[in-house]
């Protein structure tokens, strides 16, 4: 068993805003850039909320007040599915933004987000792992819960990702809003604190059997591991386990 993702992984990670999900999901994006030297990350950034720190250009990138959130040291942004492999030349983490520094929104964002998975996802091979990472997943589906659906290019990248060392992480609000496919394929969960009673009742059926309950900065981790065994933890979000259930 390991905290943070590895090739081939899919990781879900849930919970209410301000409880902490963006900050995890930015550590186990860092975590797997340290963790394998080869390997290249794409962040699906539809609010936006990541600062990049350059332009393809090479030039430092300065945000106005609309950016307020994490920074990678060395990624770049683009706003083109055309540019996301060429900026793989000069960076392991590409951030694809629905907004440019002027403030001006991306036409076709979510067109532009399913052909950069679709690289991405062609790109992926052992030696060179890659890591798709979505802000917020709600963005880029429509319905939610068992009617709810996103592109297959999205979907390619969770069910067949492990033949290409090719790992995803969502992220959202609610399990609710992620589509069924998504939500069975994953091994990694990552679950701050769930208010409404229908979305624990959907997590127990389709996913965790949600042993623990997460409050505060506290979160479950749970894994499905090979032969069905399963692991459950009650985690704080600076990542030191309190307790644990086979």
């Amino acid at each position: 068993m390991t905290f943070a993702l590895q090739p081939g992984e899919r990781g879900v990670c849930i919970g209410q805003s301000g409880c902490g999900k963006s900050t995890l999901s930015t550590e186990l994006v860092r975590r797997y850039l340290m963790d394998f030297p080869r390997s290249r990350v794409l962040i699906i950034d539809s609010k936006p909320r990541y600062r990049a720190t350059h332009k393809l250009s090479g030039w430092s990138l300065h945000y106005p007040r609309w950016a307020r959130g994490d920074t990678i040291g060395g990624s770049i942004a683009v706003h083109s599915a055309d540019d996301v492999m060429g900026a793989y030349r000069f960076t392991r983490c590409v951030i694809l933004q629905s907004l440019r520094p002027n403030a001006h929104e991306v036409e076709d964002f979510d067109e532009e987000a399913f052909e950069s998975a679709r690289k991405l996802f062609r790109s992926s091979y052992e030696d060179s792992p890659t890591l798709l990472y979505i802000d917020e997943y709600y963005d880029l589906i429509t319905g939610g819960g068992t009617s709810g659906h996103t592109d297959r290019r999205i979907l390619q990248t969770i069910r067949a990702g492990r033949e290409r060392f090719n790992s995803a992480l969502i992220s959202t609000q609610r399990p609710r809003s992620i589509p069924l496919p998504t939500l069975t394929e994953a091994n990694k969960y990552y679950i701050f604190n769930l208010e409404y009673e229908d979305d624990v009742a959907y997590m127990q059926k389709h996913g965790p059997r949600m042993q623990r309950t997460a409050s505060g900065y506290n979160f479950v981790f749970y894994e499905r591991l090979r032969g069905g065994e399963r692991i459950e933890k009650l985690m704080r979000l600076g990542l030191h386990e309190t307790a644990r259930v086979a």
